[in-house]
């Protein structure tokens, strides 16, 4: 309680409280003193009068005259003095304008740029479009002139290609038009026919060429027509062209090879040149040479390979297409066809090989046809290539092989050559038959089998009537005879067998026997059951098998009795009858088998045990027979077999044969298999494959042989024959003899000759003996079959011819053989010739061999010896020897022990080895080659084989080419319609320059230019991670990357000589075009190789330096200089472009033909021009278009970056050499003239401002213009302009250009002459012919040579236009920037006319507020650049780097595209990161600080519209101002000029000096002090900064007056230079400007005391808010005071109210009436509508509305309305406006006039119809004729106004009504008066605080 008592007392004291301080605050506000409210009028009023200056209207009370006419005399002076600006001004903006036309002019007098657009758009169009544009989009590279990435090199490739395609477009053959140069009168691939018609002198030529494939009938015996080896592809092909020196080309567009084909020819010398299109080299190995030609290793590899790859001749190439020719021909025998068979017999691959080496190439003719007959004649015969002199091929030509023998040398090794024959042997078809003897019926005739044997024959045997025994070798043909039982039946019956696995049978290998009964026991070792398998089974069927049988039985023991024995099964009929397996549990069991006497099967047999098998009955054997039919010459009737081959085969398996035969018609007998220790009965046996070989020795008769042959299986327990017997029977014949003769003639014995002695006869035989001393002896008890008829004449002393000659052959035959010989003489004589012949019989075909062997070599020594012993007798011929009744054993293929034992043209070869296995066969005499090599006896047989033998066994290649032929060109010339000493018909026109165009009339200058800058490669090692590391070198050595530094090391190849383009040539050889410096190297095994040519070599090399004689080939001579390096071949210095020394430049120069454009790229393409080293590749050329005279430098950049990307750009500037010439060059040095002239003026005048403005020290304020600097700037461009100009016109006047540029080493020459073109060196291609190769002509290779001197006249050239160009840019820029800021000063210079200055001051009333701006937006923007290049730079190239990722951002506020962006920056960043920093960027910088600036820009246009509101227009001012001058100028009447006007108000001011006026002279100098502003009211002066410096720079002071103050010690201080210094510079930074602080004061005061004004107020009304209630205090007591009168005063009150009533009203106006009715002749407001007219009419001081508007009348300029309005008038209400306004829909409306009516001078109670003009000075003229019709009529208040009030108010009585009024009023009064005080109170101090706040800033 006691709590509450305070806190009560304690809140009436606060309210209490309160009140007073309340009544104190508003004491104080009535109460103000009197000083303070002086003070504040004083200040009041400075501003008033400062004020009152610049306003119209001034205020009555400043009324001194003084004042008013100065302040008139100012006025004026200022507003003509603004007239004077105005005009000078005017004058500026024309000559501004002159000045800007005049330079706009001249820039485009300077450059047609209209059409330089289209010259450079139509090439960017044609070369960009083609670039792929892979990798482009986003805001920074999309759309029309966007680049792109290439993919790959082979992109570059492809686009130069479409270039090249465009550019280098020949004329088209067949268009109709002949364009000359390049299309001619031609024939056949030269001219063109169609359009040009043909050249007539020429000559039509036939040439037949043919191949020794197509020619293979006549050339080497087979049709190889449709063959293998005529369509295979791998085999050497020969092509042919011919060449025209008159034509300078080969007439064949390409080789051919066809085998017939008739051109044309013109006159001249033409030549055949053959070619070898592919090789065989790597097809046919060196080995396979040796073992076919026996050439030696070492010689061939010492033959020279082919130069080029299609060398024609090659002597390698002649000997491995020989080996490939054999080797196919062999091929083709393995099957051959019927046709073929023949030759396939007698195929020898040797010399089949030396054929071919005769054969290589083509052969055929050129035949001329004449023109008058149409007969051809032959004029050119074409023929093989031979190694051999003679060109049949053949071996055995003497020529040929006395070459062959002679080129015979020691072997390197051991060779086996390819004797082995094709086929095996002749079929049996091509021998004679042998016919079986009558009766003689054999049951199995002679088998057709093929003959041939794989194992080698027996030998025949030496005694007659047998065979040679070939015994059975192995384990099975053991003589041990208990392992051969007797075949039975049952084998082992009766036995217990024990073995763990054997068999049991009966019959099987034959029928089993009749009443047969055999037991087996079987009980092998061990416990266990016992399995027995059936594995054949035939015994005789019954269903009870009744009559043969087999019985198993299990038993307990061996001897299985039947009570220890259990039947297991009864077994008859066939397998599928049978259970084939039978098991006894006891492991013993007996098999019985009985048979009846009826029917006999195959029997059975069963096995038992693990790997068990049954004896297998071989098959009856085969026969495999060769017979050698004899039939002797001595009797042709009689025939029969000489030797007979029978192979025994089996097609089962068997152990061996036995045989026996029998001769004559004794029986044979038959020998069993079992029967072979028989030896009396069957000796023999052979194993399977083995021969017997028959034959008889008789001489002359013959004898029937017969032979059986039985089939054997032989097993340990058993032999088991085959079922039937092969037998052979037939004649045979006799032994074979040698003869031998020749004739000598007798002469006539001198007188005293002497017949030799016995012992001159055994002289002369032993001498003839002695010469083979080494032979052994003969036995000479062999005697003669025939005695020689005796030659009596005594010619050989006491013996006769035949006598001496039987001694000598006895002699040397017994001698020389170990057998004795029966031998035939004969001698018969036939004056004056004696024939002397001889015969030997020999027991054998080997014996036969060995006697002709012993005559052969002998002959001429016994023929010596029979001269010797008869000197009468003269040997005619040599020794003729000859052979018969030979055994003709064997055809090719067949075994032989000699010659003799082959058919004729055959011989025995020797064995391919020492192996008893390997025998001799039979061959065709041409494999007779080395003696010792091939023949069985080391010696061919001459008689059976004449051109055999004596062949080396090894051959040495060079000599066996020495002699070789093979012409690879044959020269001929025709002269059909010239002499030769008329010289070459000239055909082809002389080269002319070509007109290259990129597009139509840009023609390329001199060339195309490629250039490429590479890196020298580098380690790629920049992880410092040591796994990367290793990685990395992992590689090292394959793997590089490029650096820094500029690699001028030559690289690449030329692809002419590489096999592997479509360039390859391979007529041409990289010597004659690149030195050894030039090429690649090949280090192998520590030995260095020439490679591949060098393609590509830097600018700075001389690719001519080894040419010393500029021919265009390298000779030997030349190639043989000693350069070690590069840097000697370096150009001379005048001919490198320092800039370009490093890189790898390619030409395309005007004279290449689109063909050999393309092939330059191919080449470029092949040669890897582009590699990984690679970092730009430039592509440059220059164009000019003639109709518009403009040069156009293009430049294509493609540069490989190393983050795998190939980005291209393009640069393209053009520009006209002709400036300041030509037919616009008097207007352009007219123009420029005067340029320069208004130059000078405008830079002399600003300079002479600026020297004003420092005279006026107002440098800072001049330079804190900034349309000073625009001006400034602006002079420094236009002399930028003049400098660049007059640079550029230099430029173009230095400019040089020849005619054309050469600049490629090979090509036509530019020439005007008709001279013809000739070559000037030769290259070697074939044998002797040297295709010439024009430096004059185009390039077989190395295309990209280049003529050092065009090519610098080139580079220079691009130099100049680059050069040319780049001042253009250069002045191209100055001049664009020029005009910028020419626009920017014209701005400036609009600026005095407010309409035209909206621009400059809305930037200058807003540029404090963009800095500002400009500052948050960088921070903004660069921050999200820096977010979005790194969240999206990795792969959206909008964001790729800064500056792109600002121009990014940028872009984003004006075109939000998401086709640019979207999908790139999602995939870069996650979509969170994504999303947010897209519509984070929109909201802060689009929603918000976009709209920011454009609401500055707004708000200052705002103002300054407001600003320049009612101002007249640009053209008003601009006529007034021409008006003015106009008459100032014609000096009118009555005028009074601007600058007459100010003079006079000058003098009249200077007449007139107030007070006043010195005041604000005095204020205005005060005012320009700068003062530093604080708030609350309080600043610094200068004085007081100075002192502030002083403290600050530590300065300490003595005081004057110690007792004085601080501020009067301030005052006295001295201040020195650096305070002063300091000072100013803190007034700098701190102060304000005076003007900006005279403004600011008024407007701040003037603020103040309206805010202290309103303070005032409310707190006067507060006051009399009590004063009332006071008054009403007071009031109260006075009434209490009246009553006691109030009687009294009432009485007399009633008597005044009375006199009032009766008085007379007096009449008020209560109701205006106003009818809006029409206006007339109202001006056209709109160009379209005219005039949409409606009014606004206006009432003052009225009760209720005081505006009222019209319908708008659309379109219409006399329109009515007839509308009324009315207003209820007060006394105040004076005056009716009406304003007339057309309506616009889409601006504002505009005013049209008005009309101002004064209320009061109209009657009252009469309407009156009034007609009055419209007033507005803007429209003055317009509105002439312009009416406006209004009636009006003001009304009293009637009856009818109070009989309506009267009715309103019935229904109350009115003492009610008045009482209720009253209290409602009394109420809402005091209500109000409440609310009035309490917001009366609470806006004194939100004022309070206002004020405090406004005096505190």
């Amino acid at each position: 309680m006691q709590g509450a008592v305070v806190a009560s007392v304690l809140k009436k004291r606060r309210e209490k409280k309160a009140r007073s301080v309340e009544e104190e605050e508003i004491e104080h506000l009535i109460k103000h003193p009197v000083d303070t409210l002086v003070d504040d009028i004083h200040e009041v009023e400075g501003v008033l009068r400062d004020t009152e200056i610049h306003k119209l209207f001034g205020l009555r009370s400043r009324s001194d005259p003084i004042v008013r006419r100065e302040i008139q005399i100012d006025g004026l002076l200022t507003k003509v003095r603004e007239k004077l600006l105005r005009s000078s001004s005017y004058t500026r903006l024309f000559g501004t304008s002159i000045f800007f036309i005049v330079y706009v002019s001249f820039l485009f007098l300077q450059r047609d740029i209209e059409s330089s657009y289209y010259v450079e758009s139509s090439v960017i169009d044609l070369v960009g479009s083609s670039l792929p544009l892979l990798g482009n989009g986003g805001y920074m590279n999309s759309g029309l002139g966007s680049t792109g990435f290439l993919s790959t090199s082979e992109d570059f490739y492809s686009w130069f290609r479409g270039i090249a395609q465009v550019v280098f477009s020949d004329p088209v053959c067949g268009d109709g038009k002949c364009d000359g140069p390049d299309e001619f009168p031609g024939f056949g691939r030269f001219g063109c026919i169609k359009d040009c018609g043909k050249y007539k002198n020429v000559t039509s030529l036939t040439i037949t060429l043919e191949d020794v494939v197509k020619r293979s009938s006549s050339e080497l015996g087979i049709s190889l027509k449709d063959s293998e080896l005529e369509q295979d592809t791998s085999r050497v092909r020969f092509f042919y062209n011919i060449y025209s020196e008159t034509m300078g080309d080969f007439l064949f567009e390409s080789d051919t090879n066809a085998t017939q084909l008739t051109f044309e020819a013109p006159d001249g010398d033409l030549t055949l040149v053959l070619y070898q299109e592919s090789s065989v080299e790597g097809l046919v190995e060196n080995q396979a040479v040796t073992s076919l030609f026996a050439i030696t290793p070492s010689s061939f590899s010492r033959l020279q390979p082919r130069k080029t790859a299609i060398e024609y001749g090659n002597l390698r190439e002649i000997i491995k297409n020989a080996v490939y020719g054999e080797n196919a021909l062999k091929t083709l025998c393995r099957s051959p066809s019927e046709s073929q068979v023949a030759y396939c017999d007698t195929f020898n691959p040797q010399d089949v090989g030396y054929l071919f080496t005769s054969k290589y190439g083509v052969s055929g003719r050129i035949d001329l046809k004449d023109s008058v007959t149409g007969v051809l004649e032959t004029i050119v015969k074409v023929g093989y290539c031979s190694i051999l002199p003679n060109v049949s091929g053949s071996p055995y030509a003497q020529a040929n092989k006395a070459t062959i023998v002679e080129s015979g040398s020691s072997c390197d090794e051991p060779l086996r050559l390819r004797r082995s024959r094709v086929r095996q042997a002749t079929p049996r078809s091509h021998l004679p038959q042998v016919v079986p003897p009558k009766g003689t019926a054999g049951q199995d005739a002679l088998d057709k089998h093929p003959a041939g044997s794989q194992h080698p024959p027996a030998s025949p045997s030496s005694h007659k009537g047998k065979s040679d025994i070939e015994e059975v070798e192995g384990p099975k043909a053991k003589s041990d005879k208990n392992s051969l039982r007797t075949v039975s039946n049952c084998p082992s019956t009766g036995q217990t067998l024990t073995s763990t696995t054997g068999y049991v049978a009966s019959g099987f290998t034959t029928t089993y026997s009749s009443n047969t009964l055999c037991t087996w026991t079987i009980a092998p070792s061990g416990n266990g059951n016992l399995t027995l398998t059936f594995q054949s089974f035939d015994v005789e069927y019954h269903s009870t098998c009744r009559y043969d049988w087999v019985k198993i039985y299990s038993c307990t023991s061996v001897n299985c009795l039947d009570s220890e024995s259990t039947l297991l099964a009864t077994l008859c009929g066939t397998m599928d009858r049978i259970n084939p397996q039978l098991t006894s549990p006891t492991g013993i069991m007996k098999v019985s088998f009985k048979s009846d006497s009826s029917v006999q099967k195959a029997g059975f047999c069963a096995s038992w045990g693990e790997g068990a098998y049954c004896p297998v009955k071989p098959d009856t054997p085969v026969f495999n027979k060769v017979e050698h039919v004899l039939r002797p010459l001595h009797n042709s009737y009689l025939y029969g077999i000489s030797i007979a081959e029978i192979q025994v085969l089996s097609t089962s398996s068997v152990s061996y044969f036995r045989y026996t035969y029998s001769t004559d018609a004794q029986p044979t007998p038959r020998c069993d298999c079992a029967d072979w220790p028989d030896t009396t009965t069957c000796p023999n046996a052979i194993k399977n494959g083995s021969k017997i070989v028959l034959f008889y020795e008789g001489a002359t008769s013959r004898r029937y042989i017969r032979v059986n042959v039985i089939a054997c299986n032989k097993y340990p327990d058993v032999t088991v024959s085959s079922r039937y017997y092969r037998y052979y029977y037939n004649y045979f014949l006799g032994p074979p003899v040698v003869s031998f003769s020749f004739l000598v003639n007798f002469l006539e014995p001198p007188a005293s000759s002497s017949t030799p002695s016995n012992s001159t006869l055994n002289k002369l035989t032993s001498s003839a003996n002695s010469s083979n001393s080494s032979n052994s002896s003969l036995d000479n008890s062999s005697t003669a079959l025939a005695n020689s008829s005796t030659v009596l004449h005594p010619l050989c002393g006491n013996f006769s011819v035949d006598q001496v000659w039987r001694e000598i052959v006895q002699q040397k035959i017994n001698v020389t053989r170990a057998l004795p010989q029966q031998m035939r003489f004969n001698v018969t004589r036939q004056d004056p010739t004696v024939y002397v012949s001889s015969e030997v019989f020999a027991t054998s075909n080997v014996q036969v061999a060995a006697i002709v062997n012993v005559l052969l070599d002998h002959r001429q020594l016994m023929q010596q010896a029979l001269a010797r012993a008869c000197p009468l007798l003269k040997i005619q011929q040599e020794m003729a020897i000859s052979t018969s009744w030979l055994f003709n054993k064997g055809a090719r293929g067949e075994e032989c022990k000699s010659h003799y034992d082959c058919d004729a043209g055959l011989f025995c070869t020797k064995p391919s080895s020492t192996s008893l296995e390997e025998t001799s066969t039979c061959d065709i005499c041409s494999f007779c080659k080395v003696d010792a090599n091939d023949a069985i006896d080391a010696r061919c047989p001459t008689l059976m084989c004449p051109t055999s033998g004596n062949f080396p066994a090894c051959t040495n290649a060079q000599r066996l080419t020495a002699r070789a032929t093979c012409p690879s060109d044959y020269q001929f010339s025709v002269w059909e319609y010239r002499n030769a000493s008329e010289g070459l018909p000239k055909i082809v026109p002389p080269f002319e320059p070509k007109n290259r165009e990129i597009t139509p009339y840009n023609r390329i200058v001199g060339a195309i230019v490629i250039s490429q800058r590479r890196m020298k490669p580098t380690s790629c090692a920049q992880s410092v991670n040591k796994h990367v590391q290793g990685f990395m070198k992992s590689v090292e050595g394959v793997v590089s990357c490029p650096s820094s530094t500029l690699d001028d090391t030559p690289y690449g190849y030329d692809p002419s000589f590489m096999t592997f383009s479509a360039m390859y040539n391979p007529k041409l050889m990289p010597e004659k075009f690149y030195s050894p410096l030039e090429r690649h190297l090949i280090r192998s095994g520590g030995e260095t190789q020439l490679s591949f040519p060098i393609g590509f070599f830097p600018h700075k090399y001389d690719s001519n330096f080894f040419d010393t004689n500029q021919d265009g080939f390298i000779s030997d001579e030349e190639a043989s200089v000693n350069v070690s390096s590069f840097k000697v071949a370096y150009k001379d210095s005048k001919y490198i472009m320092p800039s370009e020394a490093d890189t790898f430049k390619l030409y395309f120069d005007e004279r290449l033909t689109q063909m050999l454009a393309q092939n330059m790229i191919q080449f470029a393409e092949d040669g890897s021009f582009i590699d990984s080293q690679t970092e730009e590749v430039r592509v440059q050329f220059l164009t000019y278009n003639a109709p518009k005279n403009i040069f156009a430098l293009h430049e294509f950049i493609f540069n490989w970056q190393t983050t795998g990307r190939i980005p291209w750009d393009y640069k393209v500037n053009s520009f006209s050499v002709d400036f300041f010439a030509g037919p616009k060059a008097g207007m352009q040095i007219f123009l420029f003239a005067v340029l320069v002239t208004f130059l000078l003026i405008n830079s002399y005048m600003e300079v002479h401002e600026l020297l004003g403005e420092i005279r006026k020290y107002n440098l800072t304020g001049y330079l804190s213009h900034p349309f000073n600097w625009i001006d400034w700037t602006h002079f420094a461009f236009m002399w930028g302009t003049i400098i660049t100009c007059l640079l550029h016109y230099f430029d173009c006047r230095q400019f040089y250009m020849k005619a054309n540029y050469p600049i490629l080493f090979y090509g036509p020459e530019y020439s005007t002459a008709g001279q013809q073109r000739k070559g000037i060196t030769t290259v070697q291609t074939g044998s002797s012919f040297q295709v010439p190769l024009l430096k004059s002509g185009n390039a077989m290779a190395r295309h990209f040579r280049t003529d050092n001197k065009a090519e610098m006249d080139l580079l220079i050239l691009l130099e100049q236009a680059r050069t040319i160009s780049d001042s253009m840019n250069l002045y191209s820029f100055f001049a664009g920037v020029s005009v910028v800021l020419f626009v920017l000063r014209m701005l400036k210079s609009l600026d005095f006319q407010e309409r035209m200055g909206l621009v400059t001051r809305t930037i200058a009333r807003a540029s404090s507020d963009l800095w500002h701006f400009m500052l948050l937006f960088a921070v903004v923007f660069y921050g999200y650049s820096v977010v979005g290049h790194m969240l999206f730079g990795h792969q959206y190239e909008g964001m790729k780097d800064m500056s792109t990722a600002c121009l990014t951002l940028l872009i984003f506020l004006l075109s939000l595209d998401t086709t640019q962006f979207y999908a790139s920056m999602s995939h870069a960043a996650p979509d969170g990161a994504f999303h947010i920093f897209l519509w984070s960027y929109l909201f802060i910088a689009f929603f918000i600080l976009l709209n920011v600036f454009l609401a500055i820009l707004v708000d200052a246009y705002a103002k300054v519209k407001e600003e320049t509101e009612g101002t007249t227009g640009l053209v008003e001012d601009l006529l007034e101002t021409l008006w003015h001058g106009l008459r100032k100028t014609i000096k009118a009447r009555h005028f009074v000029s601007n600058q007459k006007l100010e003079e006079a108000l000058v003098k009249e001011r200077e007449t007139l000096t107030s007070k006043e006026s010195q005041r604000r002279i005095l204020e205005r100098d005060l005012d320009e002090e700068r003062l530093i502003l604080l708030p609350g009211g309080v600043s610094l002066d200068t004085h007081e900064v100075a002192a502030l410096a002083r403290r600050a720079l530590g300065r300490k002071t003595d005081k004057v007056h110690p007792d004085a103050g601080e501020e009067e010690q301030l005052a006295d201080l001295f201040f020195n230079e650096d305070e002063i210094v300091a000072s100013a510079d803190l007034m700098n930074r701190y102060g304000t400007e005076p003007s900006v602080i005279s403004e600011r004061r008024k407007s701040e005061l003037l603020e103040l005391h309206d805010l202290e004004g309103i303070r005032r107020q409310i707190g006067t009304q507060i006051g009399q808010v009590k004063l009332l209630g006071s008054q009403q205090q007071v009031l109260d007591l006075l009434t209490s005071i009246g009553k006691e009168l109030a009687p009294a005063a009432i009485a007399l009150q009633k008597e005044q109210e009375q006199q009032v009533q009766t008085a007379p009203a007096p009449t008020s106006v209560k109701l205006l009436r106003v009818t809006l009715v029409r206006a007339t002749n109202l001006p056209r407001m709109d160009l379209f509508s005219g005039c949409d007219p409606y009014c606004v009419l206006f009432v003052n001081a009225c009760s209720g509305l005081s505006t009222f508007a019209s319908e708008v009348k659309h379109k219409n300029v006399n329109p009515v309305w007839e509308q009324q309005f009315e207003w209820t008038t007060t006394s105040r209400t004076k005056v009716l406006s009406v304003t007339l306004w057309d309506k616009d829909d889409v601006t504002s409306d505009d005013l049209v006039g008005s009309v101002q009516l004064d209320l009061e001078q109209l009657p009252e109670g009469e309407e009156q119809e009034l007609t009055l003009p419209l007033q507005n000075h803007k429209l003055f003229r317009k509105l002439r004729e312009t009416r406006l019709v209004l009636r009006v009529h003001k009304l009293t208040e009637t009856e009818s106004l109070k009989q309506e009030k009267t009715v309103s108010e019935k229904g109350k009585g009115p003492q009610e009504e008045e009482q209720e009024e009253e209290e409602q009023e009394e109420e809402q009064k005091q209500e109000q008066e409440q609310v009035e005080h309490v917001t009366q109170i609470e806006d004194l101090q939100e004022l309070d605080e206002l004020l405090e706040n406004e005096i505190g800033q």
